[in-house]
């Protein structure tokens, strides 16, 4: 089990004679080596550490293995930085050189970097060994893995002498075991450059460039796995292959199979493998050696070169020596290849990639995008009603711009007495704001189908002709049940306009919240608002709008204020003539779809006298536009002339959409907290006369979703008939009643609570800070408000 502890804490009850010293170690990357002796386990005590500089960190071993079977004289550990070598040495009593074979890993804080072990005394270097045999699995850590948190990081094998009691078997196994691989930190350029400029968010205003897509960098890609390209003059480049066999004295080709060096072949041009990765292999199969001997026709001249370079191939744990122009012809690569990494390798070991390190002069400041970020993340931003479930879009107010966020995001600066040199451009500003948020100015006017949509996306991706033409088949019949529900809904309301009262029809739809107060002064921009409630009918025969508000420490937005909203309107209007209505509306199944709306008809029709019938249609998902939305749109287009009127409580609020409309007055009613009703009563608990109940009276499982239609008759009270298709000939019905065989009664609904509804604390500490904008007449409304400790109401558009 591996120990760590710090340098000063370290024990010193070790042998003396064998020292470890640490020599001009960084101490800010504060890099520690783990050693682990594979090959006997004579020595078990530690070692004294002798550390050289200042704030060392940490040095990890096993302390139940000694950490070399044999003295080792040094030991090579690369910097993460600065691709330094320092030395880490074993002070010795005997003089006897180091044989053993050990794993070795270098682990800092923020890369991860293989050492390498050298033999001094001997000719050779030690490096990592790959076994591209057709069955070696290769394991490559995760690239975005804590590298404080990695445990196996690389693979070093030394070489052993004849006389050592290790075997290489023994040696391979325990390597297997550890499953270690060498990790190249600069995994690719284009890896490396893309993480500069693909946001981590993932979604965004606009598209974001893909890099990785861009022809210089698939062009890049090419020439790593060895694959055609086209140059940048225009230039074809062929794919590489497997160049012909050699013919030489140490008969590679007998030797070595075809497939075994497709295997190597491909290996070395698969996708994961970098210039980095691919220059570590060539060091790890060529070695130096000083050049054997000289043919000099003149003894004072001077060799030509100092030193040969040795090729072999590891085949199957056994390695292979090759003439230069098969392991050349084997990767399809020339001499220059080789050379130049043997040249850029230290003791067996490749120098990293510098390209692309260079950080530029007029790079911008992290701290000045984060004034951008903090600001935008301030605005108070809103979901949309429509389309919520498919998209993430969130939405600010519609009076704002790019422009205008600007111009709040310096004053927003000058209040923080931020320094010039902090404050972003104008097209920072954009950029941020287009590239790391999905944030919209003006939310949908109204619905887009998502049936629509996933037809669209589906004829793009389809080329069968005649799948294209069953996909336009549907959308056709989908297209088709939308225009008949607005035909039907245009057919009742010309026979509510001909019927002379006996007939009504009704659109009715909640609008977006109205955020109060509602101020134009950039300071109060950021607080939170108290939310202002519209709940709109359109009465279509004769075009009388009426508006039923409240704010949120009066009710919610749920089924109960809905159904308690169609109540309130039937209060209001005469109906001495009224026999039938009929409601349309949208799918929403909170709002205009629950039982506690059915419960509120039954309560109607036992209120009204002359009314018999209440019909409730919905329009087709994604195809609900209808009159009252014409009243919203009207709300919000004079809603930008604000600044001549300003709104401070829900009360200006109904006096402002009172004025918005000069041809057709909108009637206002304000809801109080007693208005809201409890229809629950009337179908939960014992004593209640109604059930909700899951089967029709013919034993089939109401689909509540799927109903286009639903039928209340004062003649079958306590049954609603309805639809699932507006072809349907026939209704089908569902008895709520709970005993059949009594006689009930329906109770007078009581209002939902007593009391005002608490808002939070958060909010009412910001609405608090507001009333320095508010004129003092109305702090003590604010003051008044209750709050508790409870969530804010979602902001939402509509």
């Amino acid at each position: 089990m591996l120990s760590s502890r710090p340098y000063k804490d370290l024990d010193v009850h070790s042998d003396p004679s064998k020292k470890l010293h640490l020599d001009n170690f960084d101490t800010q990357l504060s890099p520690s080596a783990l050693f682990t002796d594979i090959s006997n386990k004579q020595h078990e005590k530690d070692f004294n550490i002798e550390p050289y500089g200042e704030d060392l960190h940490t040095l990890e071993w096993n302390s139940a293995e000694s950490l070399f079977a044999r003295p080792c004289l040094e030991l090579n550990v690369l910097s993460a930085s600065s691709q330094e070598m320092y030395t880490v040495g074993v002070a010795t009593d005997n003089g006897s050189q180091p044989s053993t074979t050990v794993l070795l890993t270098d682990i800092s804080k923020n890369f991860v970097r293989s050492t390498s072990f050298q033999n001094k005394g001997t000719d050779k270097f030690m490096s990592f060994e790959e076994d591209f045999s057709p069955s070696d699995e290769v394991y490559i850590p995760d690239t975005d893995e804590d590298a404080t948190e990695c445990e196996f990081v690389g693979k070093r094998q030394v070489t052993i002498p004849e006389t050592s009691s290790s075997s290489i078997e023994d040696v391979e196994n325990m390597i297997d075991n550890k499953e270690t691989q060498l990790l190249n930190t600069n995994s690719s350029e284009i890896q490396s450059e893309s993480s500069h400029y693909i946001s981590t968010k993932t979604n965004s205003r606009k598209r974001t460039r893909n890099i990785s897509d861009w022809k210089c960098n698939i062009r890049k890609q090419s020439i790593l796995s060895g694959k055609a390209y086209t140059s940048k003059k225009g230039k074809f480049v062929p794919e590489k292959k497997i160049k012909p066999v050699c013919a030489c004295r140490l008969k590679c080709n007998e030797r070595i199979s075809e497939n075994v060096r497709t295997t190597i072949y491909q290996k070395y041009y698969a996708e994961d493998m970098t210039w980095d990765r691919k220059r570590q292999f060539i060091i790890s199969r060529v070695s130096e050696a000083p050049t054997a001997r000289s043919r000099r026709r003149d003894p004072d001249q001077l060799p030509k070169r100092a030193y040969t370079l040795h090729y072999t191939f590891l085949i199957n744990e056994k390695v292979e020596k090759v003439c230069k122009k098969f392991f050349l012809n084997t990767l399809a690569i020339s001499e220059t290849v080789v050379r130049n990494a043997v040249k850029k390798s230290t003791n067996g070991f490749v120098q990293a990639d510098r390209r692309g390190r260079h950080e530029p002069s007029n790079k911008i400041a992290e701290i000045v995008k984060e004034t951008v970020r903090k600001h935008i993340d301030n605005v108070p931003k809103y979901e949309s009603h429509y389309s919520r479930s498919r998209t993430e879009r969130l939405y600010l107010g519609n009076h704002l711009n790019i422009d205008k966020l600007y111009s709040l995001y310096v004053e927003f600066c000058a209040e923080q007495n931020l320094p010039k040199e902090n404050i972003a451009k104008a097209w920072l500003y954009r950029h941020i704001f287009n590239t790391e948020y999905n944030l919209g100015f003006n939310p949908p006017a109204n619905d887009t189908c998502d049936d629509c949509d996933a037809f669209v996306i589906k004829l793009k991706n389809t080329t069968n002709e005649t799948e294209r033409d069953n996909i336009k088949a549907e959308h056709d019949i989908h297209l088709q049940e939308s225009n008949l529900r607005y035909t039907l809904k245009g057919f009742d309301k010309v026979e509510a306009i001909e019927s002379h009262g006996a007939k009504n029809i009704l659109t009715v739809d909640l609008q977006k919240c109205l955020p109060t107060p509602y101020l134009t002064n950039s300071q109060s921009f950021y607080h939170r608002k108290l939310w202002t409630f519209n709940f709109t009918i359109m009465d279509s025969a004769p075009k009388e709008s009426w508006c039923f508000m409240w704010d949120e420490t009066v009710a919610g937005r749920g089924g109960n204020e809905m159904a308690s909203g169609i109540v309130k309107f039937f209060e209001q209007t005469d109906d001495s003539a009224l026999k039938e209505v009929t409601l349309w509306s949208d799918n929403c199944a909170g709002q205009n779809k629950n039982v506690y709306l059915m419960m509120a008809y039954f309560w109607i029709l036992t209120q009204k006298e002359h009314l018999q019938i209440i019909n409730h249609k919905y329009l087709l998902k994604g195809h609900t536009h209808m009159e009252v939305d014409v009243i919203h749109s009207i709300i919000e287009r004079e809603k930008k002339k604000i600044q001549e009127f300003p709104i401070v409580t829900p009360w200006d609020w109904q006096q402002f959409i009172k004025s918005c409309s000069r041809n057709n007055k909108i009637k206002v009613i304000n809801m109080e907290t007693d208005h809201f009703k409890d229809f629950s009563a009337f179908c939960e608990g014992s004593s209640a006369p109604f059930v909700h109940r899951k089967k029709s009276n013919a034993g089939e499982t109401v689909p509540y979703s799927g109903i286009v239609w639903m039928q209340f008759r004062k003649n079958e009270m306590g049954s609603m008939f309805y639809k699932t298709s507006f072809d349907q000939e026939t209704f089908e019905q569902v008895s709520f009643i709970r005993n059949k065989r009594r006689a009930f009664s329906i109770p007078t609904p009581k209002p939902i609570r007593e009391t005002r509804k608490p808002i939070s604390k958060l909010k009412y500490n910001d609405l608090q800070k507001s009333l320095r904008w508010i004129p003092s007449m109305f702090h003590e409304y604010y003051k008044n408000l209750p709050c508790a400790e409870v969530p804010d109401l979602p902001e939402a558009c509509e």
